[in-house]
């Protein structure tokens, strides 16, 4: 098992740094390009949403990501500090791609990391909002 934790400060231009070392860290462990590339997918957008909502665009606040590589899969824990919010991850996303003026304001991002990833989950903890990706390989 490998474990490494990385901060970085709600930025937009950091999102590809974190994201790039967390892939880097993963292509030691499989080449299957459809991993490497729906995970790295799911952990920008979960960045990007934490920047853009929780922390409403607003630069220099905390974000830690604790990754973790076991033998066939990967996780990494999201940890934000704002105020505590929910995430409605199990609502039903529908809509028609053929129907561009019809899509949904919002939770696309959720539904977007659900498709790439095996299991996302989120919980408050004391202090913190911790949304978790895991992606087997």
């Amino acid at each position: 098992m490998k474990k490494i934790s990385i901060d970085i400060y709600s930025h937009l231009d950091y999102v590809r740094y974190a994201t790039v070392s967390v892939k880097s860290m993963l292509q030691f462990h499989t080449t299957n390009l459809d991993v490497l590339y729906h995970f790295e997918l799911a952990l920008t957008e979960a960045i990007t949403n934490v920047i853009k909502h929780s922390y409403d665009n607003n630069d220099g606040f905390l974000i830690t990501l604790n990754v973790t590589i076991k033998s066939n899969y990967i996780q990494v824990d999201v940890i934000d500090y704002a105020t505590p919010y929910s995430l409605p991850l199990n609502k039903e996303f529908e809509f028609s791609p053929y129907d561009i003026e019809a899509l949904p304001e919002g939770g696309m991002g959720i539904h977007l990391m659900k498709e790439c990833l095996d299991e996302l989950s989120f919980e408050n903890k004391d202090g913190y909002n911790m949304l978790s990706l895991i992606k087997m390989f």
